[in-house]
């Protein structure tokens, strides 16, 4: 059962999202809060991986991380007197630990894809999610606030602390995915990179909040544990990003684009695995290879193996086509590849610039159905 304070009102009146209006309402806020962070967090991370928006996706972790340290400030509120201060302190750190920690995951993975150059621009649907959640944290603000004023309790205080940050994210959201629509495509990933800060922000307010007072000896044991574990687990995830991100980057690390002929101003090919020739381009060295595939293009087998051993051959981390085959990207997408549709029809010098600006979305799923490009060739070469 919810604790309120004397001035509480059960029956009052209740804003858009359900929460009391006026002085009265006090632990309410804390469940309201928990309550809608779970549900935003479902859907921006659905929105976000359908979108490609990076700054959607590491909000959505935020949000997911604010849940759990919620719920534990709400298991706290229901402890009521029976709370003993290592117990606080304990619930305290932890939140400070997931928030911490999550926000060294949001950094360290955007910035590995600012360094890989792989941006997204994440589109409308993206844009919607974001002022939804926006809505939602500008009510749980401005009323946390006022609960956190009126009875200055940590607990009320810790609430408010994640709902400014929530707010402060989902302002940044919203910018990030405005500006990446308009053209600038690495907004996005950049908003991403921010919100960790503020998460990083966060733990600290959040960590000062739970150890500002005199503490026990057992309660400066569970202050160093949890600077330990921050300091620990910070290290092994920043190691397992930088490890993954560098044996990418080292590997696989140039582009690939079917094409009609060998030359860069030429037409990009209408098919993947059956085009004429592969240019393999890399955009460190701006240097180019041609590969000549059109003893594969009327090929009756089927192609995807030696269009994957010639993937890994040449360290492709990047594929931009006008249409790719259900086999095909499945393969792909198991390898972490990525792919990018080139829909203009344009040249391939055309495609790897629209690519490196940010101009193409990329692919989050094939286009055509499998043998599409052997059956077409096959029906346009009867003999």
């Amino acid at each position: 059962m919810i604790t309120k304070d004397s001035n509480s009102n059960s029956q009052g009146a209740t804003d858009l999202f359900g929460l009391p209006k006026g002085r009265g309402s006090t632990d309410s806020i804390i469940r309201a809060s928990w309550i809608l962070n779970i549900i935003m967090a479902i859907l921006k991370a659905v929105v976000g991986h359908l979108s490609g928006s990076q700054v959607l996706v590491a909000d959505s972790y935020h949000s997911a991380i604010d849940s759990w340290a919620m719920g534990l400030n709400d298991f706290r509120t229901r402890l009521g007197s029976k709370e003993s201060p290592a117990k606080v302190i304990m619930i305290g750190g932890v939140i400070v630990l997931l928030t911490f920690l999550t926000g060294v995951w949001i950094f360290a993975e955007n910035l590995a894809l600012i360094y890989k150059g792989l941006f997204v621009r994440p589109g409308l649907m993206a844009l919607v999610m974001a002022i939804v959640a926006l809505a939602v944290n500008i009510s749980l603000y401005v009323k946390s606030k006022q609960i956190s004023e009126e009875s200055g309790l940590d607990k009320h205080v810790i609430c408010f602390t994640q709902n400014r940050i929530n707010l402060f994210t989902s302002v940044l959201s919203v910018v990030g995915i405005c500006l990446a629509d308009a053209g600038f495509a690495i907004m996005d990933t950049l908003s991403a990179l921010v919100i960790a800060v503020v998460m990083f922000r966060g733990a600290y307010d959040l960590f000062k909040v739970s150890f500002n007072k005199q503490l026990s000896v057992s309660e400066v044991r569970i202050k160093k544990w949890i600077l330990n574990a921050c300091s620990i687990l910070a290290v092994c995830i920043v190691i397992f990003i930088t490890q993954d991100t560098v044996s990418s980057m080292v590997t696989r690390n140039n582009i690939l684009i079917p094409a009609v002929t060998p030359a860069m101003d030429g037409p990009v090919d209408e098919f993947l695995g059956r085009s004429h020739f592969f240019i393999v381009y890399d955009a460190q060295k701006d240097a180019s290879l041609v590969i000549d595939n059109n003893y594969y293009r009327q090929y009756q087998g089927e192609v995807s193996a030696h269009f994957l051993s010639l993937v890994d051959k040449y360290g492709i981390g990047v594929v931009v086509a006008n249409k790719v085959g259900t086999t095909l990207f499945d393969e792909l997408n198991s390898k972490d590849i990525l792919v990018y549709y080139d829909e203009t029809a344009g040249t391939v010098k055309t495609a790897i610039t629209d690519y490196q600006s940010g101009a193409l979305h990329r692919a989050l799923s094939s286009n055509v159905a499998a043998g599409y490009a052997r059956d077409k060739i096959s029906w346009l070469s009867p003999w």
